[in-house]
């Protein structure tokens, strides 16, 4: 490691020729190796995770009694810190690099939870040193101090109590001290023995992201740690001894000085410089070439607007959060513009930046309670389509701060959505509607067909052939969605196989759909509140029509296709 040190700082002038060489032929930018381990391991994970809860069965377990000093103990939201998987481990800041630091886990104290995983909100119960998805897939954790470590199935997830995280500054700090002196997070090159970041970036013809990122020290708390250089990472561990720290890589050792957030290192008389706070662009060290931001170069920010970001109220802030979090139709393509409507403010502009990793340009703003200037909203925005449509950013993460996210729900979840859904009667009532019709089958007869017609609106709607959902998104893969679930058997008993494993089952008032009286229930089956109608329309066909995440309640959208539809 020390030899590939004073191999990268005595030929700076070589990597200026590298660079100029890339500016000629087009990008040059090589692939980030980190980044594809991770967006493997993420994918490994959820097709684990869908895999193990496929077989679960529907039932949530009841959470059992619990026994008080520890539910206290344990209770309380743990955002993710490290995964692994494999062998392959991902860092708190690749995680947040791939838009996906924003998974967590909540502990509530009467033995029921929330798991953010990725991006997949799931309903969980708990006893101290497991947690259950689905009532049957069991998962076990390690809670010492504020780092719980879960396992599920061979993924590793360590985990941070909230409020003990490393958390970023504004200028893309993450590193924080410990009492006993270890320092976590990502460090970034600013200085070439007496060369600045900035001049450096200038003489290789980059940016001084692109400069910054040439050397990197990302530091754990486990006391692992992966020096990357140019790209290529060479894990390891580190110690950190009074102001000292030695890195510990295949039997090479370095040592270096911190000083705050800057770790020094002597190379046989040059230095190497590497700090927490991710150093800015003065503006000097615009790319030679005239490459724009897709090739690496750091974004204009003057096109980026932005308010104050404080809101009219708590109240509002948390109202709007819950929105996002649990009744937005499409929160990942919802535009800066139409949260600054939801806001009733624009955004408090944080920073722009061009992603290396994802080959994206990023942005970044706060929402603000205007009681709490601590308590806010913070959201990531993704350039979605450069070329065709430049400046469209969309929502990519967001996360709360401050205030708590259970507890806003709890309070204004039914009102919001209440809210939400008199919105959508109203824009109902006028929009365009279109024919449509689907043919469903019962299962392995495919030439056995039910065909069911209807009116959609014109757009906005699509539907997924292969689970046979209608769908209010135009991507009927987007996640979240509402849909309406058609199924067909030859007889009305087939729809109750389950119905042991269905839970909060409740008996509502029947409903005449295509002239045809269908009864109804609600209940809640596989992770879904279900409102479900069920008819037996003819002497060798019963149909099933599921609702999940729909209104359909009088003069709703979802109430006029139920209205429309007839079968044949």
């Amino acid at each position: 490691m020390k030899q590939s040190f004073n191999k990268y700082v005595l030929t700076v002038t070589l990597l200026a020729a590298f660079f100029s060489l890339n500016g000629c032929s087009g990008s040059g930018d090589k692939p980030a190796e980190t980044t594809t381990a991770a967006a493997a391991v993420i994918a490994e994970t959820t097709a684990r995770s869908s895999a193990g809860t496929a077989k679960a069965s529907a039932e949530t377990a009841k959470a059992s009694e619990m026994k008080a000093d520890k539910a206290a103990g344990d209770a309380g939201k743990y955002v993710i810190y490290e995964y692994e998987s494999n062998g392959n481990k991902v860092d708190h800041g690749m995680l947040a690099e791939a838009g996906m630091g924003d998974t967590w886990l909540e502990l509530y104290e009467d033995g029921t939870g929330k798991f953010n995983l990725f991006k997949n909100m799931l309903d969980i119960t708990w006893e101290p040193g497991e947690i259950t998805v689905y009532g049957t897939s069991k998962y076990t954790y390690k809670l010492e101090g504020d780092t719980l470590n879960l396992d599920m199935q061979g993924v590793y997830y360590t985990m941070m109590r909230e409020g003990s995280l490393p958390a970023a500054d504004s200028t893309g700090s993450n590193s924080s001290s410990s009492d006993s002196g270890e320092v976590s997070g990502t460090y970034y090159l600013t200085m070439l023995d007496t060369m600045s970041i900035q001049e450096f970036a200038e003489m290789t013809g980059t940016t001084v992201d692109k400069a910054s990122e040439m050397i990197m020290l990302r530091l754990s708390p486990d006391g692992s740690m992966h020096f990357i250089e140019d790209g290529e990472d060479q894990p390891g561990t580190y110690t950190i001894e009074d102001d000292v720290i030695t890195l510990t890589a295949e039997d090479e050792k370095m040592t270096g000085t911190i000083d705050g957030d800057t770790i020094t290192f002597d190379l046989e008389g040059e230095k190497l410089v590497l700090s927490g706070s991710r150093p800015t662009d003065s503006g000097a060290s615009a790319a030679a070439d005239g490459s724009d931001s897709k090739s690496g170069e750091a974004v204009d920010t003057s096109t980026a607007t932005g308010g104050d970001g404080v809101v009219g109220s708590e109240e509002e802030l948390e109202k709007d959060y819950v929105w996002m979090n649990k009744v937005a139709k499409d929160i990942f393509h919802t535009t800066y513009e139409d949260l600054v409507k939801q806001f009733g403010v624009e955004g408090k502009f944080d920073k722009e930046e061009y992603s290396e990793h994802m080959k994206v340009n990023k942005r970044y703003y706060f929402w603000i309670s205007p009681e709490d200037e601590n308590h806010f909203i913070y959201v990531n925005f993704e350039e979605d389509d450069p070329d065709n449509a430049p400046g469209v950013y969309t929502v990519s993460g967001f996360n709360s701060s401050g205030f708590s996210a259970s507890e806003a729900e709890s309070r204004y979840l039914e009102e919001v959505q209440a809210a939400a859904n008199e919105a959508d009667k109203a824009a109902a009532a006028n929009m365009k509607m279109k024919d449509f019709s689907v043919d469903i089958h019962p299962f392995a007869h495919d030439e056995d067909t039910i065909t069911v017609s209807m009116q959609i609106p014109e757009s906005g709607w699509s539907y997924d052939e292969n689970k046979d959902h209608l769908v209010e998104n135009e991507d009927p893969n987007t996640f979240g969605a509402g849909f309406i679930q058609f199924k067909v058997d030859p007889e009305l008993s087939k729809f109750d196989f389950y119905k042991d494993k269905f839970e909060n089952y409740k008996d509502i008032d029947e409903r005449e759909i295509g002239g045809i009286k269908f009864a109804g229930r609600t209940y809640k089956n596989i992770g879904y509140e279900w409102t479900e109608y069920i008819a037996q329309i003819d002497d060798s066909h019963a149909v099933s029509i599921g609702i999940v995440r729909i209104d359909t309640s009088e003069g709703s959208m979802g109430d006029r296709i139920l209205n429309s539809i007839k079968f044949k």
